[in-house]
């Protein structure tokens, strides 16, 4: 992909104003609250590519920072993984795709590129239909790729949701363990 240029954040745009500013040897403003929270809370710009089979399911979305010029991304022809969700510093971040899953089918896909700016998607290019092929050097090829792929996403299904029960439990025993040592600590009981 091609980018003229990197999208700025409101922070750089507004330091680059006190510095033309500074330069003219005029006064500069003071950001008021509410632009620094603003500033602070802001998403750093990114890259969206969705890539989509031809019933225009969403196979994944590869999330990668903008750079200038002329960029390259891969797609390890995996699905979307379907792991649970953990935080990294317990804070959102934007580039952070998860896991991967099963290997994808063997067909045709698109892929479109879309720039997300403090929230706001803006499509960019695409779609752009291309195919997958098998490679055929495997040591144990498969006979039937859309069951080998149907079994994977139920097995992928089932994992979810075991761990959902596994989070729900730990959840349930810290709540005990709370109420244990509250009515521990309440005087009279």
């Amino acid at each position: 992909y091609y980018l003229k240029e990197v999208p700025k954040t409101k922070k750089e745009i507004r330091r680059e104003k006190e510095e033309e500013l500074f330069k003219k040897g005029e006064r500069i403003p003071i950001p008021t609250d509410a632009e620094l929270i603003a500033e602070k809370e802001e998403l750093p710009p990114y890259l969206v590519f969705t890539i989509t089979d031809v019933d225009n399911n969403v196979v994944r979305n590869i999330y990668e920072k903008p750079k200038k010029g002329i960029n390259r991304i891969t797609w390890n022809l995996r699905y979307q993984g379907s792991s649970p969700v953990n935080l990294k510093n317990g804070q959102f971040d934007p580039l952070e795709e998860g896991g991967d899953g099963s290997l994808a089918l063997p067909g045709k896909y698109r892929v479109s590129m879309a720039q997300m700016i403090d929230g706001d998607r803006k499509e960019l290019a695409g779609p752009v239909e291309f195919t997958a092929r098998v490679l055929e050097n495997v040591a144990l090829p498969v006979e039937d790729r859309e069951e080998l792929v149907a079994f994977q996403k139920n097995m992928a299904d089932l994992n979810k949701v075991m761990q959902g029960a596994q989070r729900a439990i730990d959840e349930l025993l810290d709540r005990t363990e709370s109420m244990k040592q509250a009515g521990h600590n309440t005087p009279g009981i």
